[in-house]
């Protein structure tokens, strides 16, 4: 592809904008409604549902000018999260953004808006894009002018489209190994809900039970049967890469900070996992592999008496974040119901087959994702030239061509 022309964002878009928050800020938000989209709902490449606002058709409304629709790329531009950079996804629609996020539109005939996102998201680009937002600030931002300032290479577009087509047949194999977590996560989660919620657990019709629980289960508070490990070295993003052989976690809903050649700080196995904690955003994952943490990540196992696989599920959950502060104490210091050590052993042997696999699917997106992050800057910048190749196009991306308009012949 040589030749590559650069342009602003500005000439080929119809739409960059960002929203703002509805009067009444959080206490305004709905159980349900119309999505309105925020900062910690966009990470690159992903569109996170965790704490995803509602509004009623009034504030919507309010907000009508930032209405978000099908191929608009989501940009964060403020605070630690900045340049962040994803497609919305059809079933939050319809939606609006806040002030933290804006809408970045492609004229269809003039850009492929899955090849813009990529772009954004390549590395050296992603990297342009952040030092704009951290020079002469205290804090990092991106105004309008500077997206719309901001000048990506930009091919033909039925070269685009290849681009597009090749690295979103990656991002479709991760999105299905997501799927195939949620469900496996979701089966854990059913079996536990059936055995100690709901109290159907395997012999519950010979247990003798008590105002509603069995006789032989104690109740406890959570700092009674887990013990905190210490945090080793905590790593930063700026010393990390793409690949290598230690992960690390940090608090995020990323699923990992990056990674490095070394050793790991800490050394979990399926036979003793490492629960983690993010003390501000309660995020909680279950090792089962060797890793190491960033910051503001609690590492925690169970007494000797508590089946790690039992515990994971049974604090999953319990802590929320209300506002931004450490939530270490609000977790352990909840009460829980303990089933005696059997039925505990049951479940593990129930569920752990499920999170065995669970690993391996977290294991072949991380290797999707870094032979995509590869491929990413070389097709980009025409050095993988892909004029001559015959695409099929994934499913995905060949139902959103279809609906949109033709490109005009000359393109």
């Amino acid at each position: 592809m040589s030749g590559i022309e650069y342009v602003r964002l500005d000439q080929i878009t119809s739409k960059i904008g960002s929203g703002a928050t509805p009067r009444g800020g959080k206490e305004s938000y709905k159980g349900d409604g119309i999505s309105l989209i925020r900062s910690m709902n966009v990470y690159d490449f992903v569109f996170s549902y965790d704490d995803l606002a509602r509004i009623d058709d009034n504030q919507a409304a309010q907000l009508r000018n930032v209405e978000v629709k099908q191929r608009d790329i989501l940009l964060n531009i403020t605070g630690a999260s900045v340049c962040r950079c994803c497609m919305v996804p059809k079933d939050v629609l319809p939606a609006r953004v806040n002030q933290h996020v804006s809408i970045i539109r492609l004229k269809p005939n003039e850009a492929d808006a899955r090849f813009v996102l990529y772009t954004i998201n390549s590395g050296a680009f992603k990297d342009a894009l952040f030092n704009i937002s951290t020079t002469g600030a205290t804090r990092e931002a991106l105004t309008k002018d500077d997206i719309c300032r901001f000048k990506i290479p930009l091919p033909k577009l039925p070269a685009q489209r290849k681009i597009a087509a090749i690295l979103s047949a990656y991002d479709e194999l991760i999105e299905n190994n997501r799927r195939r977590i949620a469900l496996l996560e979701k089966l854990a989660e059913e079996i536990y809900h059936e055995w100690f919620a709901r109290l159907r657990f395997p012999g519950h019709e010979l247990t003798r039970f008590v105002k509603g629980l069995p006789t032989d289960w104690e109740i406890k508070r959570v700092k009674e049967v887990v013990i905190r490990k210490g945090f080793g070295r905590i790593y930063r993003e700026a010393e990390l890469f793409d690949e290598g052989r230690v992960v690390v976690i940090d608090q995020s809903r990323a699923d990992c900070l990056g990674f490095y050649d070394g050793e790991p700080q800490h050394v979990a196995s399926p036979d003793s996992p490492i629960i983690l904690f993010g003390d501000h955003t309660c995020k909680m994952v279950f090792m089962t592999k060797p890793f190491s943490l960033a910051e503001n990540v609690v590492p925690f196992k169970p007494k000797p008496e508590v089946s790690p696989y039992f515990l994971f599920h049974l604090v999953k959950g319990l802590a929320s974040t209300t506002e931004y502060k450490r939530h270490w104490t609000d977790l352990t210091n909840r009460e829980v119901l303990i089933p005696r050590n059997d039925l505990q052993t049951r479940f593990e042997n129930s569920v752990r087959q499920s999170h065995e696999q669970i690993e391996l699917l977290r294991q072949a997106t991380r290797r999707t994702q870094r032979i995509r992050n590869l491929l990413l800057p070389r097709l980009i910048s025409g050095k993988l030239p892909v004029e001559n190749i015959d695409i099929q196009f994934p499913p995905g991306m060949a139902e959103e061509l279809n609906a949109a308009p033709a490109a005009p012949p000359h393109a």
